[in-house]
């Protein structure tokens, strides 16, 4: 059961995921995750008045933190997608067809509230 409440939570917490990264929402648009190296030394460049200098190190360094992230990243997306199909499979066996259809419809209120739609 502990582990099915566990499966359960991160399911919402992928769902949610999935639906905003699918809305085109939900993203920092400063966070270095959803941002090139060259957009983030760009900010990182006016925040902090750095000169070309630093600002072509402060480049160099977020490349080599990306590609030294990429891994784990993609290894963490595949585990969360598969976590996301585990708790769909889960639904499916514990709602009826009435209540996955209201879920779906509940699901494309919130989706359409992400991208600033009024969807009632």
């Amino acid at each position: 059961m502990k582990k099915f409440a566990i499966a359960l939570v991160a399911g919402v917490m992928m769902a949610t995921g999935v639906r905003m990264a699918q809305a085109g929402g939900g993203e920092c648009p400063m966070c270095s995750a959803h941002m090139d190296a060259g957009k983030k030394a760009d900010h990182m460049a006016v925040m902090l008045d750095l000169n070309d200098k630093q600002k072509a190190a402060v480049k160099d360094l977020v490349e080599a933190k990306m590609k030294k992230m990429k891994p784990a990243m993609e290894q963490m997306e595949a585990t969360a997608k598969a976590a996301h199909e585990e708790f769909e499979a889960g639904l499916k066996k514990i709602l009826s067809p009435k209540q996955l259809a209201k879920r779906e419809k509940m699901e494309d209120m919130e989706e359409a509230e992400e991208k600033g739609e009024c969807a009632h």
